[in-house]
């Protein structure tokens, strides 16, 4: 082969490299699966008898998160799928009849179901993957404390691929040449009332995080939900009791609320903890609304998904367990 051929052939391969990487870094959508709560429990049969009948309900549910990454991110042609919190049902529990001993090793069984989904993954925390159980002996009633959640947070740094930046973090995706910011949160801490479960450190990260990305669109991605009323009419809500014009200004001089209340380019709040599929558009004294979407446990029903369509203009966002589009956020 002659030198000017090999050269040709050199510069047209770079071209086709450089193609691939520019559709690649420009899709023209980008779609992801979200659930929650997906409560797996390894070895719940060793656990104080009183903790496995309370929780005997969560056996299946590890194959039924198996089943849906076998099926569903083929079925939607997904880029990735999101669970936002309770992966597991508990930290660590009460071994049958030694109360000094507890079963673990749940974040690393959890793990370990990722070999079966196609797709990337990306989760928060809730409260149960953070939480410990045993049982009072006096009233044989579930006791929980939270105190090793230090601990529980260094295992899920350590053996899970998306939490290796931190237990909160941010992912981008350009879409057509609008960029979007994914931020995940932690507030599983659920010994605090409302957005206090988010510390300051936290907070100020994602102050920090909100300054750089401009007016570009961003999406939020926690467990704990804020706790609406039915705003949107359809006869279910976050919370029945919440007055529906809930957060006024006052509500918002401090902590998360100040944050969305400050950032009209928060387009939606994806959730979990309530086990619901519901949906609120949230109004903020500033004069915009975040969507906070629930989607509910695969544990109730192989259809509690949703899919997450971004375009370079708007957020299409499903009914549960199907393609049939529930929200459209335009921008």
């Amino acid at each position: 082969m002659n030198s000017s051929k090999f050269k040709k052939i050199i510069f047209l391969f770079f071209i086709l490299v450089l193609s691939c990487n520019s559709y690649a870094q420009q899709q023209e959508s980008y779609k992801f699966l979200i659930t929650s709560d997906i409560h797996t429990s390894f070895q719940l049969n060793q656990c104080n008898p009183i903790f496995y009948d309370m929780r005997k309900y969560t056996i299946g549910n590890a194959d039924s998160l198996i089943q849906f990454y076998r099926t569903i991110p083929q079925e939607t042609n997904a880029d990735a799928v999101i669970i936002t919190g309770d992966l597991i049902d508990y930290y660590n529990a009460e071994l049958s009849g030694d109360s000094s001993a507890m079963v673990a090793n749940q974040i690393e069984q959890f793990n370990a179901l990722s070999a079966y989904c196609p797709v990337p993954e990306f989760y928060t925390l809730g409260n149960h993957d953070i939480t410990s159980y045993w049982i009072d002996q006096a009233d044989s009633s579930r006791k929980q404390t939270q105190t090793l959640a230090v601990s529980a947070r260094a295992s899920w740094i350590k053996n899970t691929e998306c939490f290796k930046e931190g237990i909160y973090y941010k992912k981008e995706f350009n879409i057509d040449g609008t960029l979007y910011h994914f931020i995940f949160l932690d507030n599983g801490y659920s010994l605090h009332e409302n957005d206090k479960r988010i510390d300051k450190t936290q907070l100020d990260w994602l102050s920090m995080q909100m300054d750089k990305v401009g007016d570009d669109p961003v999406l939020l991605f926690f467990h704990i939900y804020f706790p609406v009323g039915d705003i949107n009419g359809d006869s279910l809500y976050f919370r029945k009791d919440k007055a529906l014009n809930w957060p006024d200004e006052k509500d918002c001089s401090s902590g998360l609320l100040k944050i969305l209340n400050e950032h009209k380019n928060i387009k939606a709040m994806f959730v979990g903890h309530q086990h619901n599929n519901v949906w609120e558009g949230i109004k903020f004294p500033a004069g915009h609304k975040i969507y906070q979407v629930m989607t509910s446990t695969l544990g109730r029903s192989r259809d509690n998904w949703r899919l997450v369509e971004l375009k370079n203009d708007a957020i299409i966002i499903s009914k549960p367990g199907g393609n049939k589009r529930e929200i459209e956020v335009k921008f």
